[in-house]
């Protein structure tokens, strides 16, 4: 599963800071950003990972605060 947040820390804008778990429940931190209609996900451990962005689903929380993908 990939996470998207809108937090920084680590990462250099206009990347933001997203998760991927695997199954085994590993989870690794990487960075990510929007180009044009996909997400580009880096992480330090593997391959950069690029997802259309209609494939995202919003959380609950998301869906209650009304984000959206920039």
């Amino acid at each position: 599963m990939l996470q998207l947040t809108d937090a920084h820390d680590e990462c250099i804008a206009p990347y933001r800071l997203c998760y991927l778990t695997s199954w085994d429940g590993t989870t690794s931190r990487g960075c990510w950003v929007r180009e044009e209609a996909n997400i580009r996900a880096r992480f330090p451990d593997s391959d950069d990972k690029l997802v259309p962005v209609i494939d995202f689903r919003r959380t609950t929380l998301a869906e209650y605060r009304n984000a959206a993908l920039e």
